[in-house]
């Protein structure tokens, strides 16, 4: 699957650069986003076999922590910083696969533009996917829209966030 991706063209990055670009702050509370997260990954957990239930917990909770500052570059090479109550940076070129350590493991991060413009985040692991799209929201926003699937979950993990540009 990574090998089949395409990168993008140096205007798409461009484009996205010019709509994505720079720092965002979340829109709204930091519990507030908190809140979101959480009603997205309790009625998944709570349908987790028990057995599983606390490494299920600690794993999600590692990639999905509520960013409630993104800063994105995007050009030759895409990244994308993330602060919080946890600090990460993703970097390299469109397309390339990246190497990122997690408490558990690696993970396989790409980074692509799509072709709304928006930025694709592609984590593979070996218990599971994750999908990070940064994409132009509505009244000069940026969404997050966050998409988590293992095979050993009941059902996906879906939330969306709302950023506005910060200073």
């Amino acid at each position: 699957v990574v090998g089949a991706m395409s990168l993008p063209s140096l205007g798409q990055s461009q484009a996205a650069s010019t709509a994505l670009g720079g720092r965002w702050v979340y829109s709204g509370a930091p519990a507030e986003g908190e809140q979101i997260v959480a009603q997205a990954v309790e009625p998944v957990l709570a349908r987790t076999r028990p057995d599983i239930q606390a490494i299920a917990r600690e794993r999600i909770a590692e990639s999905t922590w509520l960013p409630t500052s993104i800063r994105i570059r995007a050009g030759r090479r895409l990244e994308v910083a993330l602060s919080g109550s946890e600090r990460r940076v993703f970097a390299g070129a469109p397309g390339s696969t990246i190497q990122v350590p997690m408490r558990h493991g690696y993970a396989q991060l790409v980074q692509t533009i799509r072709p709304d413009g928006g930025l694709l985040q592609s984590f593979t692991a070996l218990d599971g996917t994750q999908q990070n799209v940064f994409s132009p929201g509505p009244g000069r926003t940026l969404i997050l829209d966050v998409s988590l699937q293992s095979p050993k979950l009941p059902g996906p993990i879906h939330f969306a966030l709302e950023y506005r540009r910060g200073s």
